[in-house]
């Protein structure tokens, strides 16, 4: 939010004021929820790094599927750069 109001700002019509023509919202991924923290066994512990990077690999499939496999179009979803994003693709390839 921060960064739309500074962008607002910056970009606006040059008055004090902005506008809600000035105020561009982005596009937002559907909203993935991870599992329940109860779905979660944690009484003998986890490995947080595999708990995490399942719910990783779990994400960045999914919003690949949503685009259809264009790498550029989820990289600017998840937010991440393309580079990162691929990167994170030959890691699970690597794994797999």
């Amino acid at each position: 939010m921060q960064n739309v109001i500074e962008q607002a700002v910056v970009t606006g019509n040059g008055d004090r004021q902005i506008f809600p023509a000035d105020i561009e919202i982005p596009e937002f991924p559907q909203i993935v929820t991870p599992p329940e923290m109860g779905a979660i066994d944690t009484t003998n512990g986890l490995d947080f790094d595999q708990t995490v990077g399942m719910f990783e690999r779990r994400l960045i499939d999914q919003v690949m599927q949503q685009t259809s496999g264009n790498k550029t179009r989820a990289a600017e979803l998840l937010r991440l750069k393309r580079t990162t994003l691929s990167a994170k693709l030959q890691t699970f390839a690597g794994a797999a």
